[in-house]
């Protein structure tokens, strides 16, 4: 039975601090491949040199557009590096936005059909969300229950979105009530605190409305049952046919997530090496904080990849 290897893929905006990455034999090459595939399908306008960091223009739609396709084109770059290095995908989970190049890797839609999702989707979060000023932040220190019970308190408009680890939780909302609710975390003990780099409330009931609108969508797009378990970072459920694919994406920035709950399944299945396959090292990070002993891959570290297949 060949080893139990779970590809993660990261959200845009999870990114190394420094765009200085080391030299990947192969990525260059399928990152311009893919790139030129895009420019047929979507209107990119972002920098396109293989760095960890795109050159973002234009209003906020805009920039978010193309920070999205930069994450999918680079995510679905860095997979098919991994898997060149004999590793096999047997599990996947995507984390976030991070669910379409999970998709795209797991042959559950064409590379094209995640490009139009993801237009679609980012157009949607836009408009559901363009008469508020929204925000997310995390809180590090403290459970999911104590940082309930302070939204609860101070009857702030802010849901949880994440549960990213143990002590490790992502709230949404109104941006003034985020801070809000930070500052009241800090005072109650916990270690950190910060704003994400993010202007809508992802994965919260603000927004509902988008459900609907891409459910509407789907029929456009081609759906296939994963060719490998494909773990549902909402519900923690594993994604197996087209049905259970299509609840998935209609609910995606809807639902709130439990990255934790996610972990801990793909722990109890026996997964053993994580590859995280975006330009980024957060979700390796978050694993080990588990006190997992699984072998962490993040690209700074796919040169050892060949030794461990």
């Amino acid at each position: 039975m060949s080893p139990a290897v779970a590809y993660l893929f990261p959200a845009f905006g999870m990114r190394y601090r420094s765009p200085v990455l080391p030299r990947l034999a192969g990525f260059d090459e399928e990152h311009d491949r893919l790139v030129t595939i895009a420019s047929e399908v979507v209107s990119l306008e972002i920098a396109t040199d293989g760095g960890s960091q795109p050159v973002l223009t234009g209003d906020s739609l805009s920039q978010s557009l193309q920070e999205h396709y930069f994450s999918y084109i680079t995510s679905n770059a860095l997979a098919a590096v991994a898997a060149r290095s004999g590793v096999t995908c047997t599990h996947a989970a995507g984390y976030s936005m991070g669910l379409f190049a999970a998709l795209t890797h797991c042959s559950a839609l064409s590379y094209e059909d995640g490009l139009r999702l993801i237009e679609h989707v980012v157009r949607v979060a836009h408009e559901v969300a363009k008469d508020g000023d929204y925000g997310m932040g995390a809180a590090i220190g403290l459970t999911v229950g104590e940082v309930g019970a302070l939204i609860d308190r101070g009857a702030f408009a802010v849901e949880i979105a994440d549960v990213t680890a143990d002590r490790v939780v992502v709230v949404a909302g109104q941006k003034s009530e985020v801070e809000k609710t930070l500052e009241m975390c800090l005072g109650e003990g916990c270690l950190s605190t910060k704003m994400l780099p993010v202007k809508l409330p992802f994965h919260s009931s603000w927004m509902g409305p988008a459900e609907a609108k891409i459910k509407a969508f789907l029929p456009r797009i081609r759906i296939r049952p994963p060719r490998c378990q494909l773990v549902s970072a909402a519900s923690q459920s594993v994604l197996h046919n087209e049905a259970t694919v299509a609840g998935e994406l209609s609910s995606n920035i809807v639902s709130p997530l439990n990255w934790r709950g996610t972990m801990q399944v793909l722990l109890e299945a026996g997964v053993k090496t994580l590859i995280e396959c975006g330009f980024s090292e957060h979700l390796c990070k978050l694993a080990r904080s588990l006190g997992w002993s699984a072998q962490t891959y993040h690209p700074k570290c796919f040169d050892r990849l060949a030794e461990g297949a």
